[in-house]
Order: structure tokens, then C-alpha cells, then sequence
């Protein structure tokens, strides 16, 4: 395990290439890619520092969803009783999720709402089970769910993720202020990645995303993998 804080960046791509992985419209090259860079990273620094390269990306999303509201819009999304109570009553669905896990989970949500170091807050309790780590790239399904709708562009999330393991590759390890999370070398200024949703429309039920796919955290997520009751 790196230092406290700090991951690895081939670890926080592997985390992120995990969700690339089972996303149905990755194409198949860019998913044996994938493929390679996770069994790379997991051969070379472990499946712990791959796990908590998904805790970091859980940081980095919630705090640009957060950033990402105008302040004073009244359909601001607030973190504590919409953003984390919307994601963990979705976990439940999904059939490869333990419940059990489901508290830690939240715990890592609510750190980075309150503009903590997700990593060193997750890092005080040990070590990350597979079944944690499952959930933990579930939550980051669903916030590259809100994300993509918040901004209004299918693929948005995936587009922030290249430019931060972009940035990521001057470095080793990288760690993130989460209250900073939203600076423009990430890219939320470009690549149509701005706008705002359009006035009246909560974040969790605007129907931005079409083509079947779910839109917000208040409908079926993607059904990437077979859910509870299917």
C-alpha cells in the first residue's frame, strides 16, 4: 500500500477500467485494453491498491457532482439527504452486492461529502474485502450516472476520467483535495462538460440519457449485470 493517501495512478486507472469493463457500450477493443491495464496494475501492486484506487475515484465524482450546482439553484442536489441516500437504496438491487459492505460504503460517500480524503478516511479500517471493493464500483456506476446527467452528455464521466489520468502521468502516486476536486486541469471546462441541467429539472429524475439507459439515480441503473428480482 502507498502512502496515506496517495495511490498509485495505474491503480486508480485499473479502478476505473474495472467499471469501463462492464459498461455495455465500451467498444470490445477499448474493453480488452481494459482488460490488460487491470490485470497489469493487480499483478504488479496488489488487488488492495486497486480497490482503493475505486475508493479515490468515489472522492473525486462526488465532489464534482457536488461542485458541478450552482449555488442558490433551487433544485440544488444536496449530498446528505439526496446524493448519498439515492445511492445507497440502489445498492440493495443490484444481486452481486453485500449488504453488509453497505455502511462502509456509505461512511466513504459521506467523507467525501464532507470534503474529506476518501483514501485516508477508508484507509483507517484496514484493508478492502473483494465484496467491498464489488460495491464500491457499483457506487461509481451510479455516480457516473448522475454525472453524465447533471452535465447532459452521455460518456461525460469517461471523458473527466481520461483527463485526470492524463494529468495523473506526471506523477507516481496521487492523492486529491476533495474541496478542489473541480479545478479546470480535470477538464470540466471543456468538452461540453459545463452545462448546467435545464431549470425545474431535479438531477435525479431529469430524463437525460436516452437510448434506454437510466438517467439518474431515481430509476434502474444500467443493467450491466443480472439484479436482484430480474
Amino acid at each position: 500500500m502507498t502512502s496515506e493517501g496517495a495511490v498509485v495512478h495505474e491503480a486508480v486507472r485499473a479502478a476505473w477500467d474495472s467499471y469501463r469493463i462492464l459498461d455495455k457500450r465500451t467498444p470490445q477493443e477499448e474493453r480488452r485494453r481494459a482488460q490488460q491495464r487491470v490485470q497489469a496494475a493487480l499483478d504488479t501492486y496488489g488487488r488492495d491498491e486497486v480497490s482503493r484506487g475505486a475508493v479515490f475515484l468515489v472522492g473525486v465524482l462526488t465532489a464534482h457532482i457536488i461542485g458541478q450546482q450552482d449555488d442558490g439553484e433551487e433544485d440544488q442536489l444536496d449530498p446528505f439527504s439526496d446524493l448519498i441516500p439515492a445511492v445507497v437504496c440502489k445498492l440493495p438491487g443490484f444481486e452481486p452486492a453485500d449488504p453488509a459492505q453497505v455502511p462502509m460504503v456509505a461512511g466513504v460517500l459521506t467523507a467525501a461529502a464532507m470534503g474529506m480524503d476518501t483514501v485516508v478516511w477508508r484507509d483507517r479500517f484496514g484493508a478492502i474485502s473483494p465484496e467491498e471493493a464489488l460495491v464500491h464500483n457499483l457506487v461509481l456506476e451510479l455516480l457516473a450516472d448522475l454525472f453524465d446527467t447533471l452535465v447532459e452528455e452521455i460518456g461525460a464521466t469517461d471523458l473527466l476520467m481520461r483527463d485526470t489520468f492524463d494529468f495523473m502521468m506526471g506523477g507516481v502516486a496521487v492523492s486529491v483535495d476533495v474541496n478542489e476536486a473541480a479545478a479546470p486541469h480535470v477538464g470540466l471546462d471543456g468538452q461540453g462538460m459545463g452545462r448546467r441541467p435545464q431549470p425545474g429539472r431535479h438531477p435525479l429524475t431529469a430524463p437525460a440519457v436516452p437510448d434506454g439507459h437510466a438517467a439518474d439515480l431515481g430509476g434502474a441503473p444500467r443493467p450491466r449485470g443480472r439484479r436482484r428480482g430480474a
